[in-house]
């Protein structure tokens, strides 16, 4: 290994220390051109200075940890991708600039800038003046690559600003999805698939943090029930709940349960029966 590629890894791999510990990873020293990165109380993996990333799989053995995994591996695929772009980028020369900020993307009046620094690469977008001499209307985006790239990408008009979801609205889209699929039993097996598809598509674009961040099925179900008065062989349930109000109709069964037909499925909801309450 020459000595350019071996100081191109290791700006990879301290890089790369820095957003995996932004993340909630400990990382050990550098080693032989490896970065080990550990999660909770042991080691979970290594990133290699040409953005391998080597695991165990007794390390990956639970869901969670394989979610651990997924995070490491995504962080250093997005790291290695700006670090390459990094080592050969033109400094930005506008008038009034000060700092290293290099030329990450140029295209119409945006452009994307990449700005090294003690705590990891930040990253800004702005728009060029009418002289391209000088530029305005930063928008600072800090280390989150994945959202300057999409602000200079709508800013530059190569895509619609109004397709834009940030993280938080993709949150209540998918949470709205598996509302829909757990309570809507007007659904059709296909809309059941679009919506399943959906959900997919937004767990890849989610962050870990937010992926992790789903609804519990008693949030999803109710909160709080109360019994109305018996109808014929059902009785009406009213349920608040932390997206809305509804009423379900569940037939009365003779063990104190009541059931609700959703989709192809059944669930079976145990509710204290009273004789009060079916009365």
């Amino acid at each position: 290994m020459n000595d350019q590629n071996e100081t191109t890894q290791l700006r990879f791999l301290e890089e790369t220390a820095i957003r995996l510990r932004q993340n909630g990873f400990t990382v050990e020293p550098i080693e032989d051109h490896h970065l080990p990165v550990c999660w909770e109380k042991g080691r979970l993996c290594r990133v290699s200075g040409k953005g391998s990333v080597l695991y165990r799989q007794e390390n990956v053995d639970s869901i969670r940890a394989q979610d651990a995994l997924r995070t490491v591996i995504d962080t250093a695929k997005m790291t290695s991708e700006y670090m390459a772009i990094l080592e050969t980028a033109p400094r930005l020369k506008a008038s009034g600039l000060a700092g290293d900020y290099r030329v990450l993307a140029d295209f119409g009046d945006a452009v994307l800038a990449g700005h090294p620094t003690e705590r990891g690469v930040q990253f800004v977008t702005w728009e060029w003046d009418f002289d391209r001499q000088g530029v305005h209307a930063g928008h600072y985006f800090m280390e989150n690559y994945e959202a300057a790239k999409l602000d200079f990408a709508a800013r530059a008009g190569l895509i619609n600003e109004q397709r834009l979801f940030s993280d938080k609205e993709l949150g209540v889209i998918r949470n709205a999805c598996e509302f829909a699929l757990t309570d809507d039993a007007t659904l059709t097996y296909g809309d059941e698939k679009r919506l399943h598809s959906v959900q997919e598509q937004i767990e890849l674009l989610l962050p870990q943090q937010e992926r992790n961040q789903h609804p519990t099925m008693e949030q999803t179900m109710a909160t709080t029930w109360s019994l109305e008065k018996p109808w014929r062989n059902t009785v009406p349930i009213t349920t608040h709940t932390t997206v809305g109000y509804r009423k379900l109709s569940m037939m009365v069964m003779p063990t104190g349960r009541y059931t609700k037909e959703v989709f192809s499925r059944k669930e079976v909801i145990s509710i204290p029966t009273t004789p009060m309450a079916r009365a």
